[in-house]
């Protein structure tokens, strides 16, 4: 098997997957909601495929998320939601987002030369 789509909070699903090359989460940005389990499930599933798989949690790449989903196996990501962040004018922190259409220093330097 080239790839396999999981779509569904299903612990049961990742057995007997071994032979799959690439894993696809469909529904990672759910699962990355819920902390626990998600961890629990990626760290299943990478230690159930073989070494040379990969695994794909498309659009849930953010500054925040990324070093923690590498260090859980994750290999391959996009940037969807940090794109449509940038197309929102949101700018992407460890601490969260900020609307950067509104302009904080406004009105600050008006006596400035």
């Amino acid at each position: 098997i080239v790839f396999q789509v999981f779509n569904k909070f299903d612990l049961n699903q990742i057995k007997n997957i071994s032979n799959i090359k690439i894993a696809i989460v469909s529904y990672a940005a759910q699962l990355i909601r819920q902390q626990t389990y998600a961890s629990e499930y990626l760290t299943n599933l990478r230690n159930t495929l073989i070494f040379e798989s990969l695994i794909y949690l498309p659009a849930i790449a953010t500054p925040t998320n990324l070093s923690i989903l590498c260090y859980l196996g994750i290999d391959l990501f996009d940037f969807g939601f940090s794109q449509f962040a940038a197309n929102h004018s949101i700018l992407l922190f460890p601490e969260g987002g900020f609307d950067a259409s509104h302009d904080v220093h406004a009105g600050l330097h008006q006596g400035d030369p």
